[in-house]
């Protein structure tokens, strides 16, 4: 298992706008998106499934993919909220990155 990282979600779409975030909110806002794969690895030893650790990338789409090359995985999974409309442009959507981008079979659970 594989998980990936993002601190900045709500803007991820407009990172190529926003190029810098204060410092301090910037390492506050990581060191809380760190501190998620270790409750996972926890739940993951628990049920006895293999964790590759995390990936991070202020472009989770990146991280994503990277991670995927990486560790030869031969399927990537997402899941996606289901916005429409106005708040799927304004929020993007790192699935659709990714499916954009992958080329490596997806499965996308909704």
């Amino acid at each position: 298992m594989l998980i990936t990282c993002c601190p900045l979600k709500a803007v991820s779409y407009f990172f190529d706008v926003i190029t810098q975030a204060p410092d301090d909110y910037r390492n506050q806002a990581i060191d809380r998106a760190q501190q998620q794969p270790d409750a996972v690895h926890v739940l993951a030893r628990e049920a006895d499934v293999a964790f590759g650790g995390y990936a991070f990338d202020l472009r989770p789409y990146t991280a994503v993919l990277g991670a995927a090359r990486k560790h030869g995985c031969d399927l990537i999974v997402m899941g996606t909220h289901g916005r429409a409309g106005f708040d799927r442009m304004v929020l993007g959507s790192e699935t659709d990155k990714v499916l954009g981008c992958a080329d490596i079979p997806m499965l996308v659970c909704h």
